[in-house]
């Protein structure tokens, strides 16, 4: 997919998840504001990160045209870029809905 495209579907899942929260925080329970507040955030986190690796193969085809050697982040870095994308997405969903899964957890165990 373009990553542009990309970029584009994430703002717009981020804007409707905040248009959502808002309407489920008066329809339903105004926790579910700061539920949807925790996934905003993380779809325009997930924008930038795809905005943001676009840019940088750009550069990167841009100073490989301008030499002959291949220029490229290490496997290091893009190991690390990897990693925090997951523990970004993780740790948001964690942040809005992780009581709820303990909750289900310990109903579970008690039933």
């Amino acid at each position: 997919m373009n990553p542009r495209r990309r970029s584009l579907i994430y703002l717009l899942l981020s804007f409707f998840s905040l248009v959502i929260g808002f309407s489920l925080g008066f329809i339903v329970d105004p926790m579910m504001l700061a539920r949807m507040g925790s996934l905003t955030v993380l779809f325009g986190v997930m924008s930038e990160y795809s905005l943001l690796k676009f840019e940088l193969s750009n550069l990167y085809q841009k100073l490989a045209s301008s030499t002959d050697t291949v220029k490229s982040p290490s496997i290091w870095h893009q190991k690390k870029g990897y990693v925090s994308h997951v523990l970004v997405v993780a740790g948001t969903i964690t942040w809005g809905f992780g009581d709820l899964v303990i909750i289900s957890l310990v109903s579970l165990i008690n039933a």
